[in-house]
């Protein structure tokens, strides 16, 4: 049997403000972790996390979260909270997923 739920993937890229502008960055990351940690407690952020370098391990500036909402919309509004996409750092890419567990 295998069970099947949409959720949303979504693609934090960097833009160049991230790198202009790292003071800034750095000073809302303490921001932008208590909103991931809103929306985990909230139930609608399922994972998140940083792309990696396969060689150095470092991270890449990217980011990843899985979100369980009904809509691209309701994930775009979520989304537009966080501090990092607030400040220009961060742009998402919102796509829908089929997440499959075989029972």
């Amino acid at each position: 049997m295998i069970r099947a739920e949409r959720v949303y993937v979504v693609e934090l890229r960097p833009t160049p403000a991230r790198y202009e502008k790292s003071a800034e960055f750095e000073r809302i990351l303490p921001a932008h972790l208590d909103w991931v940690a809103r929306r985990q407690h909230d139930g609608v952020l399922l994972a998140t996390g940083p792309f990696v370098d396969e060689e150095t391990g470092q991270n890449t500036g990217h980011g990843l979260f899985l979100f369980r909402l009904p809509t691209a919309a309701e994930v775009a509004a979520v989304v537009a909270e966080d501090p990092q996409v607030i400040g220009g750092f961060k742009e998402p890419e919102i796509r829908p997923w089929l997440m499959r567990t075989i029972l």
